[in-house]
């Protein structure tokens, strides 16, 4: 027998009505969210499903640099259903910005199960840390100064213990309040640890009230909803009788204690099963009213609303400035009288309401009455709904429910009882309520990375020295992300195989040119966006094969190429072209086919040379393109280019000294520039 209960006591009841001074129970919800450190914290209980944080019982750092941290993070007392979705501060795991960082493995909390093949990767963890019997997660991450800046909160959903239904004899994970509170008080290793001879044979009344829970009823129009769920976590630090009590205020639960056996009644509407009157009654009848501080016209539960992140919310009943509201008050003479009750077990809205509702009418219908009865009494039981019949308070089949029976050494018993209306029971037809969207502010880890890389070189983007020569250069372009909170970019340079990044500029917009490369070399170059708070976005990388250098570099020779193969990159829209044609035609390429005679636009007029001055110019600004060419001479000085002539042949261009020779062609196409 539990120490909280009287010897002499036939039968009392454990109820779900507290009173603000039995059990403080919001406390015990504190901190569900967040992750502490201790090896000696209590293991709390989920029961239904919940989103919580958990307590780190080991944390070390190993690998090159410390770069791992790792974790083991207790979230529950097992066996459970599952682990859901994790969270890394506030952020899902599977978040792209976690990517190639985080290794989760996750554990139900079987007393079988096997060590966590992460955690084995740092030095203190071994193959008997196996955490047999509870639920936990086997953390790795991996330091990145931009995505973790200290030990961040993780959190999981987690749905709860698995536990036995009796209506069929199975084990299995269940949100049901009464199977939930069987299951506290029979587990060995949490609860009270009771044996089966403590509850009924057939457990009837146990099963009764699972099919309550179970019942469906309308919530609001077309949508149904269980008459009570439970989902909670159990804090194994309390007294078991506040966890009882916890676990019966969410089902309108009683738990009378009759010759030894634990029952389970949920208080609801119901028939008389015995009728006191005062043949029954010696000595008389003591009765007493509501008082004002236990009477309410406006009850506010908070419950624990997914629907909001897992956070604490609230409903009320009624609904201030209603027409309801407005009656009650005024049947209080004009005074406010509210109640607050936190509901620990509830995680659904019109379930919160509902008890709301039954609180506020079981306030204003509270009488209370006790007497000494023959020993007839001993017919009822705790929990019974029982009728009066007394002429002094005038009462006819006045319903009530028993509380308590106290039996006398004279064989009499004390029969306390509480007053009982059916209608306060019903589920009250209301309105859906709207679900409030979150406020849609950007994730400031959650960063976009830049797209389309386009990487150039060759003669429009090569350097000209003050000596005349020539070094290449790198031009690099990408299309900036519509996110008006990116600050600026990192472009880095790798010159080897993609392993050491030894060029790195800070830019706050594209594109940028990029000096320090090497003519005819491969290079892979990236870029990330950076937004205000110093968050980067994933990596935009490419690689570039670097064109040769034009002209007064590489032996000061001049760019060919023949119609089969030909460097496109020194062929853009915009370039000006001189053809040593019959007309010495000038023309435009408009960026379409070069091969093409509709992609060489006629510039009007024609010339019989080309105004160049090599010390100004120098030899790179004559380039061949497209086509065959005569062979000839053309004679390069500070007044110009004079075609010589030749004869047919293949394709190729030779300097020397001031002197551009034309072998092998028909045609030479010189380009003079851009429009």
């Amino acid at each position: 027998m539990w120490g909280w209960l009287i010897n002499l006591f036939v039968s009392a009841v454990i109820s779900w009505v507290l009173k603000p001074d039995e059990v403080d129970q919001e406390p015990q919800q504190d901190g569900t969210l967040l992750n502490k450190q201790s090896n000696i914290a209590q293991i709390p209980v989920i029961y239904g499903e919940r989103k919580v944080g958990g307590t780190r019982v080991f944390v070390e750092a190993s690998g090159t640099d410390n770069e791992y941290l790792y974790i083991a993070l207790v979230l529950c007392e097992g066996n459970i259903e599952s682990i859901g979705d994790i969270y890394i501060n506030d952020i899902i795991s599977t978040d792209e910005k976690f990517g190639g960082l985080v290794t989760i493995n996750k554990h139900l909390g079987a007393d079988t199960q096997a060590v966590d093949s992460t955690l084995t990767g740092a030095p203190s963890w071994t193959s008997n840390h196996r955490l047999r019997g509870v639920a936990y997660l086997g953390i790795r991450l991996k330091w990145d100064r931009e995505v973790f800046g200290s030990i961040p909160n993780i959190q999981a959903v987690v749905k709860g213990r698995k536990v036995y239904d009796p209506r069929n004899g199975s084990t299995a994970y269940s949100d049901n309040p009464a199977l939930c509170l069987l299951d506290y008080l029979k587990n060995t290793r949490y609860g009270k640890g009771l044996v089966s001879s403590s509850f009924e044979p057939n457990y009837d009344s146990w099963k009764t009230a699972a099919d309550v829970c179970d019942d469906d009823v309308t919530a609001f129009a077309g949508h149904t909803t269980k008459n009570f769920q439970c989902n909670t976590v159990l804090n194994t630090d309390n007294t078991i009788m506040s966890n009882v009590k916890v676990l019966l205020s969410g089902m309108r639960g009683l738990l009378p204690y009759t010759q030894g056996i634990y029952k389970l009644v949920i208080e609801r509407a119901g028939l008389s099963s015995f009728a006191f009157t005062e043949d029954h009654i010696v000595n008389g009848i003591s009765f007493s009213g509501e008082k004002k501080s236990n009477r309410y016209n406006r009850v506010i539960t908070t419950f624990t609303n997914p629907d909001n992140n897992w956070q604490e919310d609230q409903v009320e009943y009624p609904d201030a400035g209603s027409a309801e509201y407005t009656t009650l008050k005024s049947e209080d003479g004009g005074f406010e009288l509210e109640h607050r009750v936190h509901l620990p077990t509830i995680t659904n809205l019109y379930q919160a309401k509902h008890i709301a509702q039954t609180i506020l009418k079981r306030s204003r219908q509270g009488i209370q009455c006790s007497f000494l009865s023959t020993a007839e009494a001993l017919e009822v039981a705790v929990g019974d709904i029982v009728n009066v019949t007394h002429r002094t308070p005038g009462w006819v089949n006045k319903q009530f429910r028993v509380m308590d029976l106290s039996l006398q050494n004279d064989g009499n018993v004390v029969v306390s009882l509480m007053e009982h209306q059916n209608s306060i029971y019903t589920w009250q037809s209301t309105s859906e309520v709207p679900i409030i969207p979150d406020t849609n502010l950007p994730n400031p880890y959650s960063v976009i990375a830049p797209i389309g890389l386009v990487i150039h070189s060759g003669e429009n983007y090569q350097v000209t020295n003050n000596d005349g020569s020539t070094s290449p250069r790198v031009y690099v372009t990408w299309t900036e992300p519509t996110d008006s909170f990116i600050d600026s970019y990192v472009l880095q340079v790798s010159t080897g195989n993609n392993t050491i990044w030894d060029i790195e500029h800070s830019t706050d917009s594209t594109p940028l040119y990029i000096t320090g490369v090497t003519s005819g070399a491969t290079i892979g170059v990236r870029v990330k966006s950076i937004n205000s708070m110093g968050v980067s976005s994933a990596w935009l990388s490419g690689s570039h094969a670097i064109s040769d250098l034009v002209g007064g570099g590489a032996g000061g020779g001049v760019t060919t190429f023949s119609q089969a193969d030909y460097p496109s990159v020194d062929i853009e829209e915009g370039d000006i072209w001189y053809e040593t044609d019959a007309s010495n035609q000038i023309y435009s390429y408009d960026g379409t086919d070069p091969y093409a005679n509709s992609g060489w636009i006629p510039i009007t007029g024609s010339i019989a040379s080309i105004d160049f001055d090599p010390s100004t110019q120098g030899i790179s600004d004559i380039t061949s393109a497209l086509g065959t060419m005569t062979t000839g001479t053309l004679e390069v000085g500070t007044g110009g280019i004079t075609i010589i002539g030749g004869t047919a042949g293949g394709s190729r261009l030779q300097i020397t000294n001031e002197t551009l020779s034309v072998y092998d062609g028909s045609t030479l196409r010189l380009k003079l520039g851009k429009l």
